[in-house]
């Protein structure tokens, strides 16, 4: 297309994305970053064997939950 169509056009200009005209500041990092921190997953202790397990959950060491056996668990 010698008459300037818009297929030369692309080839003729590199296409990029936009970039930050200027650098972020390290305050303004941080801010941006203090949502980010992981929290630890929560742990409660088993009423009936004192096992670690997570809350709303089965006990996966006795099987039990709102203190009824609710899953056959392999004694060991």
């Amino acid at each position: 297309m010698a008459s300037g169509g818009k297929a030369d056009d692309t080839r003729c200009h590199d296409i990029t994305m936009p970039n930050p005209k200027r650098r972020h500041s390290k305050t303004r990092t941080a801010k941006r970053r203090t949502h980010d921190a992981l929290t630890a997953a929560a742990t409660s202790l088993c009423p009936q064997c004192h096992e670690p397990k997570a809350p709303h959950r089965i006990c996966p060491h006795c099987g039990y939950y709102a203190g009824r056996q609710v899953r056959a668990v392999d004694e060991e």
